[in-house]
């Protein structure tokens, strides 16, 4: 009897020292990648509408009463009136206009003979309807160029001549009419329209606005930055009485949570590249960084406390921290059970992005505690214990990214670069691009995607 109780005390140290062991593991070197960003170049639309209505009221006010007058040539003298406003329209990618006149002329010869000088003058009066066009076009120094040309004429009101019986140059009277009338106003229109659409004055001054770093939210210090590299132009085209075109700035645009950024050195306005259409793709570059100590406090919620068993044997979680290493995360967990002790295994953080969550996948032990636990516990290794910790191991982003979403999208409905230049958009799709793990951090690198138009007031 007391022999069977001395073997089975024997049996049960055995089983006891075995099923309990503790290791002692050496802590992997903790090590830090310096993040490198690959920012990608957003666009900046900015349609420019030239309003033929505006133009045409532009117009109008600048023309009243005489016109037009030539009274050198004593053979052939006019006077031309504005009689009704100017009516201005825009048909396939052409300004037209109608220009109502009232012509006033005096002609007439003068012949000397035998010392005397013999002449005789008449004057007559009619309505003419003369109708231009002017195509537009931006050259590469963004200057607007404007051609104008006449298309036709025609009489309202035929000239009527005082002294019945004499014939009346209509021709020549037509003709200098229209050559000193259209060249007056066409010099007033194209002043007209490069006022109305001053590009290179507009362009210059919104390039250089883009200096100073934008304050989107102060709550929670939310700058962009936006630095302008190069500028496109799509053909002109006209629509709806307008004739519009569409310059695109593209630029790198970055989302800094933190310090105000420095001021952006921007270069000058550079030339103008003649495009066959503007991307209105607008993205912004962005890094935000979940702290270290939000998702140590993430992972204890979740983990200790915890059991993780293969047939007979378990491990259970006491404590559970984690650093980088060489680009990865190593977790460190205090265990108790079937083995005691502390320790690590590897995971790379991927996002996933319809639950805003950060998860490990691919999490293996590290080399120090693979080399132990194939003496000690090598049930640890070949089973399936870390694919049971998978699930656990995450962490919600959605508290650090959500609050940038909300303070640019707030901004982008109106937000005012400075007076008269205004940023109008929507952003609506994030995307994480890479995560770096930091000494005091883990940091989201990406971009968030949607639309945004520049728009100029009094355009």
């Amino acid at each position: 009897m007391k022999n069977k109780l001395f073997f089975s005390l024997i049996i049960f140290s055995f089983i006891l020292i075995h099923s309990c062991k503790t290791v002692k593991i050496d802590k992997p070197t903790e090590t830090y990648v310096p993040p490198v960003y690959k920012p990608e170049v957003s666009t900046i639309a900015l349609p420019i509408n030239v309003n033929m209505t505006e133009l045409e009221k532009s117009i109008n006010k600048q023309f009243f009463g005489l016109i037009f007058e030539d009274l050198t040539d004593e053979s052939l003298q006019l006077k031309v009136w504005k009689t009704k406003d100017f009516r201005v329209r825009v048909e396939n990618n052409q300004i037209k206009y109608t220009i109502p006149v009232r012509v006033w002329s005096k002609f007439g010869w003068k012949v000397n003979k035998f010392g005397f000088t013999i002449s005789d003058y008449y004057e007559v009066t009619g309505e003419l309807s003369i109708s231009l066009s002017t195509s537009l076009s931006i050259s590469p120094t963004w200057d607007l160029r404007t051609t104008t040309r006449i298309e036709k004429h025609s009489w309202t009101k035929r000239p009527v001549l005082r002294a019945m019986g004499i014939n009346i140059p209509i021709g020549l009277i037509t003709d200098a009419a229209i050559a000193g009338t259209s060249k007056k106003l066409s010099s007033v229109f194209d002043e007209s329209i490069t006022e109305i659409a001053d590009v290179k004055g507009i362009m210059t001054e919104t390039w250089e606005s883009f200096q100073e770093p934008m304050l989107v939210s102060e709550e929670h210090s939310t700058w962009v930055a936006i630095k302008p590299v190069e500028a496109s132009c799509s053909p002109l085209k006209t629509e709806n009485n307008n004739m519009m075109f569409t310059v695109g700035v593209k630029a790198f645009i970055d989302c800094i949570i933190g310090d105000k950024p420095a001021k952006i050195d921007v270069p000058k306005l550079p030339n103008l590249k003649l495009v066959k259409s503007i991307d209105k793709d607008f993205l912004v570059n962005y890094n935000v960084d979940v702290s270290n100590s939000f998702i140590r406090k993430t992972l204890k919620e979740e983990l200790v406390g915890e059991k993780f068993s293969q047939g007979r044997r378990y491990i259970l979680i006491n404590d559970i921290d984690f650093f980088g290493h060489d680009g990865k995360m190593i977790f460190k967990i205090s265990v108790e059970g079937s083995l005691k002790g502390t320790l690590y295994f590897t995971g790379k953080p991927i996002y996933i992005p319809e639950t805003e969550t950060v998860e490990i996948v691919e999490s293996n032990f590290e080399l120090n505690t693979r080399n132990v636990l194939l003496k000690s516990a090598d049930w640890l290794l070949h089973g399936t214990i870390l694919r049971k910790l998978e699930p656990h191991l995450k962490f919600s982003v959605k508290e650090f990214v959500d609050p940038m979403l909300e303070d640019l999208n707030k901004e982008l409905e109106n937000y005012v670069i400075e007076e008269g230049i205004i940023i109008k958009g929507k952003i609506d799709n994030v995307e994480v691009e890479n995560i770096f793990i930091m000494p005091l951090s883990v940091q989201l690198n990406g971009k968030v995607k949607g639309n945004a138009e520049l728009h100029i007031e009094g355009f």
